[in-house]
């Protein structure tokens, strides 16, 4: 193709990605008052500085929804003007490693919001005292939310990033394997200060989750150098 076409052919795939955002944005806008009361739910009550905050807070659930359910289909977008100039191995990697991404990332930000947001609202309100009362800001608590969930998601890409750190050489299964025991007592420690809170299952389930990634990570690190060696690792 002519570069004028492949600039074309960007431009077209832009605007779809583009509209399908703006198509997700307006249904997500349907929903944002629902969405609203799942991310409030952890806080008794909360305050609107000024007239607008509301909506713009509405505005921005459903732009942000939007993005999340349109990346999809963005990424697909991207895919059908990347794919023809790559390699058929390439082509493979890519297939099921971005789909992991999405699914690793979701999952994060459920379990950021459903398990660890709850208690993370409850230590820091633990800290009012009679003369300091909770007053908290409506578009503030949605931004620090939505942080978290994001924050949630990146964790969970933990294994990706070791699979990638493990294609170019800078770890492997074997190190990986020989350290797994400060790696369980790091887990223990990290989470023990993440969820400040009495409840020992809670506890637990964060730290199995924590360490389900960090096996997680030694499979695929294994499955790389397997791919890169052509023999099983042992």
């Amino acid at each position: 193709m002519h570069p004028l076409d492949h600039l074309e052919e960007l431009r077209m795939r832009i605007i779809y990605a583009l509209s399908a955002w703006v198509l997700f944005s307006l249904g997500g806008l349907i929903f944002s008052g629902k969405i609203l009361e799942i991310l409030t739910r952890p806080v008794p009550k909360l305050v609107m500085l000024t007239p607008a905050e509301a909506f713009l807070v509405h505005l921005k659930i459903a732009l942000i929804a939007g993005a999340a359910l349109a990346a999809p289909f963005a990424l697909h977008q991207l895919l059908l003007f990347v794919l023809p100039a790559l390699r058929p191995q390439e082509r493979k990697g890519i297939v099921w490693v971005i789909p992991m991404a999405f699914i690793l990332f979701f999952s994060g930000a459920a379990f950021a919001n459903f398990v660890l947001l709850p208690f993370a609202i409850r230590f820091f309100l633990s800290y009012t005292t009679d003369k300091i009362e909770e007053m908290i800001s409506l578009s503030n608590y949605v931004g620090f939310v939505l942080s978290f969930l994001v924050g949630g998601g990146i964790v969970f890409e933990m294994p990706l990033l070791m699979m990638g750190l493990g294609k170019f050489g800078v770890v492997n299964s074997k190190l990986l394997r020989r350290y797994r025991k400060e790696a369980i007592l790091g887990i223990l420690i990290a989470t023990a200060l993440l969820s400040p809170s009495p409840d020992v299952f809670s506890w637990s389930l964060l730290s199995a989750s924590m360490y389900g990634l960090f096996e997680l990570s030694i499979w695929l690190v294994r499955l790389v150098e397997k791919k890169t060696a052509g023999t099983v690792v042992d």
